[in-house]
């Protein structure tokens, strides 16, 4: 009888591989995800009696910092000492995040892992990886994981689609590996360029302002019913008045304890991860080297992060048109119309509340937030095409690829509704001939609504959100709402 059900089970398991071997069309591509860092779970000790999760921290550690830290932060608050709290918040910040640390040499310091392997899914696979790491390393990972997805789907190439610091990786994949097994690459809001607030983090440029905090808050208040106009309008307006002073504190802190801060916990803890190296842009990287390393305690490290910085980062242009030219669909999605995190002296660029849209663009021309190009702007290149957005914010015209670069106004970093995930269907579908031209459901400029989830093309009468001027309707509709 055992024998007659092991004859069965095996049966079944063959006819089940010959049937999903057969349910693919002959030109099936398979999509691989490639994640950004916040997808990725880190695990010092796995599998041991140690085990530890370090990233995101687990909740008793948070805790614990968040209780040594009141005491400290009261006594400031109230006149105390700056540099005391100093001492204090290095005290409390530093268990939280000592294990994700490198050493000098740019090598984990401690046996940190990620928490689950990339597998090979139907439909799509996500790749993910230790995003401390050296991206040349990681790309090796993912030529493993390539390799492993075209053997699960008997597929010669597949589709990428790079997400925030997935960029970083595929551009390292593809300078080490070349991009003969590649079909399409989506580049969807990369850091592969680099990112400001890492450039000037690494640079030492510190800043806060209560107005900046406030509009940044307001980039996730979405929507446009009468308490939500309401919401933001009181944030934008009234919460300056009532934190100016306690962020000024705040920023005088900064401003005399940031080398303090610097050199007991960001330098030590973030300063030696050749994964975040990556994301410094080239016009700050030589004063970040500097103002962050030794030349002769890191030299192995410099030698790392170099790579990716003189080697690959150069490249990426004249790849990404090689790729185009040699029949690879190409494509970026960018993001904007959000504040940059306020933690910096540079932050009036246009982003997508995380990553400049000059950079996840392919080199886009943007106004600043909360500004236009300007009445009288000119679009840079003229190339019998507009590419000037209906709200006068974006010139796509100097991107990388113009007729193959889409951007989406409302839409957060990594956010995503069915109808974006819809573009993605298109782009490969289209097998290269898709442009910002070829279909009216997908311009290029598109406009996120996240009262409804759709993300539909942009026009004069949808382009603007998260509109915060409080009219005596949306008033009356607001204490209208409070007392129902």
């Amino acid at each position: 009888m055992k024998k007659i059900i092991s004859l069965v089970l095996s049966l079944v398991l063959v006819f089940s591989c010959v049937t999903v071997a057969f349910a693919q069309e002959d030109d099936y591509v398979p999509t691989i995800h490639i994640t950004g860092m916040a997808n990725t779970s880190l695990v010092m000790d796995l599998g041991l009696e140690t085990e530890k999760q370090v990233f995101g921290a687990e909740e008793e550690d948070m805790n614990a910092m968040i209780e040594n830290l009141i005491p400290p932060v009261l006594f400031f608050l109230l006149g105390g000492s700056e540099k005391r709290f100093a001492k204090s918040l290095v005290e409390a910040v530093n268990p939280v995040f000592e294990y994700i640390k490198y050493d000098v040499n740019g090598e984990s310091a401690y046996n940190v892992t990620i928490e689950r392997q990339p597998r090979v899914s139907y439909g799509y696979s996500s790749f993910i990886y230790d995003w401390r790491a050296d991206p040349m390393l990681v790309a090796d990972e993912l030529r493993a994981f390539v390799e492993e997805v075209k053997a699960f789907y008997g597929s010669e190439k597949v589709n990428l689609i790079a997400e925030s610091m997935g960029g970083v990786i595929a551009s390292a994949y593809i300078y080490k590996y070349g991009y003969s097994d590649l079909n399409a690459v989506i580049y969807r809001s990369t850091a592969m360029y680099g990112l400001t607030l890492i450039g000037e983090l690494y640079t030492g440029n510190f800043d806060f302002k209560a107005k900046d905090i406030a509009q940044y808050v307001n980039n996730f208040m979405l929507g446009e019913s009468s308490q939500q106009v309401v919401i933001r309008s009181l944030i934008k307006n009234v919460a300056p008045l009532i934190v100016n002073p306690l962020v000024n504190k705040i920023d005088r802190f900064f401003e005399h304890e940031s080398e303090y801060i610097y050199d007991e916990f960001l330098i030590d803890i973030f300063g030696y991860l050749p994964g975040l190296w990556s994301f410094v842009p080239d016009e700050y990287y030589e004063d970040a080297k500097e103002f962050m390393l030794d030349e002769t305690v890191n030299a192995k490290l410099i030698e790392k992060i170099d790579v990716y910085q003189y080697q690959v980062r150069p490249s990426i242009n004249s790849t990404i048109k090689a790729m185009e030219a040699s029949g690879v669909t190409v494509a970026f999605v960018s993001h904007y119309g959000f504040s940059a995190i306020p933690a910096t002296q540079n932050k009036s660029y246009m982003a997508d509340a995380l990553i400049d849209t000059k950079y996840t663009s392919g080199g886009a021309t943007c106004s600043n937030y909360g500004e236009i190009l300007g009445e009288d702007y000119v679009q840079a290149v003229d190339d019998g095409h507009n590419h000037i957005s209906p709200d006068n914010m974006i010139d796509a015209s100097t991107c990388l690829l113009p007729e193959k670069t889409w951007f989406v106004k409302g839409m957060l970093h990594t956010w995503y509704s069915d109808d974006y995930r819809d573009l993605y269907a298109y782009i490969l579908e289209q097998k290269g001939a898709a442009t910002v031209h070829s279909n009216p459901k997908f311009p290029q400029f598109l406009m996120n609504n996240e009262d409804d989830g759709t993300t539909l093309p942009m026009t004069e009468e949808n382009m603007y959100f998260n509109n915060d001027e409080v009219t005596i309707e949306i008033a009356f509709d607001f204490i209208k709402g409070l007392f129902a």
